[in-house]
């Protein structure tokens, strides 16, 4: 007011020209244009209608599955070995259908319909002629495989068979089943109506069409899908399990875990790690960390969590550790593993992984993901701070050959 109106445009013009051209701005502008880029599917004509669902485990992921399934398809099974329990997952699924409704997103008529999709059943008499099976039961190898087994003797070759799983591999699920083709993941994420990714994970013998149906379904639910190739931990879980472990290491070595987790969300991370693994459950933890302890092992790194880590919590001296060198080593972890996931063909591209650990992990988005974070620190940097961390900590810092091939070549992930 007291420049005048064309004064105060031309400082927001100013002002706005100046954020519009930084970094931050151009890495929240990547990962824009990347999930608009993964909203389609590229493989749509292979996809298959998918009317009928069933979602074997009725539990919080379960719910979450339905939830944002109940618009997309015309019926969905929820099972469970009670039928008390499939009972109460549809209870709760109707109080997020209610909420929905009072709040205006939904007018009552389709609340009403889309509850009424849903039926509740203990065993798997009415399967026949399902689309598409999602289980989110425990996260066990047998389990996983008896329930494969059940489902693929009350299906035929249309059913598509996808675990929610998030660490054990799609192969070793699939291992003796008589369709391994329709076999595929999709890891979902935790609330699932809240968190925009979906982790689509295919084996060797996963068939395009499947692939395609998988994609569809998750786009049309509102997700953002990845494609990775199978493996222990895929590309998420398998990159946020070495940050996690050097969060126990710093732990182990006496740095304090309120210390740990102020230095990470410091550096962006909308949570600590330590707090991370008392929300997951150090015990889910543990059982996620033995399917990818032999991978790691050979790379140096201890499986998660060290055992002595209960102890240690429970009063060990505490040592002071600079902040800088907590986030250095904790983010290092993350940032290597997915380096070795691209290098690997886990991920297709850096943008999958970028879109990935951001939206799946809280990796900070104004950092636009590990490439792009690369990318602007510059890949010698990156690279003589692994080896740095490498000779103070060990050989699970080693840069991969990959990092050193674009620092070799002057190159950059992202060529703009």
């Amino acid at each position: 007011q007291k420049y005048g109106k064309t004064a105060g445009l031309k400082k927001e013009i100013d002002l706005f020209g100046a954020l519009v051209t930084t970094f931050q701005s151009k890495a929240l502008m990547s990962l824009f244009f990347g999930m608009t880029d993964l909203k389609k599917n590229p493989q749509k004509s292979l996809a298959r209608k998918v009317g009928k669902m069933a979602i074997i485990g009725t539990g919080l992921m379960g719910q979450g599955i339905a939830s944002v399934s109940t618009a997309i398809c015309d019926t969905i099974l929820m099972k469970d070995v009670k039928l008390d329990d499939a009972a109460r997952g549809m209870k709760e699924i109707w109080k997020g259908l209610e909420k929905k409704a009072k709040s205006g997103a939904i007018v009552e008529f389709d609340r009403d319909v889309q509850y009424g999709k849903l039926i509740a059943c203990d065993d798997y008499s009415l399967f026949k002629n399902t689309d598409l099976v999602i289980e989110a039961v425990f996260e066990d190898l047998n389990v996983k495989q008896r329930v494969l087994a059940d489902v693929e003797a009350a299906t035929d070759e249309r059913t598509i068979f996808a675990s929610n799983t998030s660490a054990i591999p799609i192969h070793d699920i699939a291992a003796g089943c008589k369709r391994p083709e329709n076999v595929i993941g999709m890891h979902y994420f935790s609330p699932v109506p809240k968190m925009p990714l979906l982790e689509i994970i295919t084996t060797d013998k996963t068939a395009p069409w499947v692939t395609a149906t998988a994609l569809d379904i998750g786009i049309a639910q509102g997700k953002t899908c990845i494609v990775v190739k199978d493996g222990p931990g895929f590309y998420t879980t398998r990159i946020l399990a070495p940050l996690l472990n050097e969060a126990v290491l710093l732990v182990e070595e006496g740095a304090d875990s309120v210390a740990i987790d102020k230095a990470m969300r410091q550096f962006g991370y909308p949570v600590g790690p330590i707090t991370l693994i008392d929300e997951v459950g150090i015990d889910v933890g543990a059982h996620v960390a033995m399917g990818l302890g032999k991978m790691f092992a050979a790379r140096g790194m201890q499986k998660l969590p060290n055992e002595e880590v209960y102890a240690l919590l429970g009063g060990a001296p505490r040592k002071k550790f600079d902040a800088k060198l907590i986030q250095q080593r904790v983010s290092m972890m993350m940032i290597n593993e997915a380096l070795i996931c691209l290098q690997e063909g886990i991920i297709s591209c850096p943008r999958d992984g970028d879109i990935g650990a951001v939206f799946g992990l809280g990796f900070p988005p104004f950092e636009g993901g590990p490439f792009r974070y690369i990318d602007h620190v510059g890949a010698s940097s990156i690279k003589a701070t692994l080896e740095s961390l490498e000779k103070n900590y060990g050989n699970r810092f080693a840069p991969p050959q990959i990092l050193k091939d674009i620092v070799q070549g002057g190159k950059k992930f992202y060529e703009e």
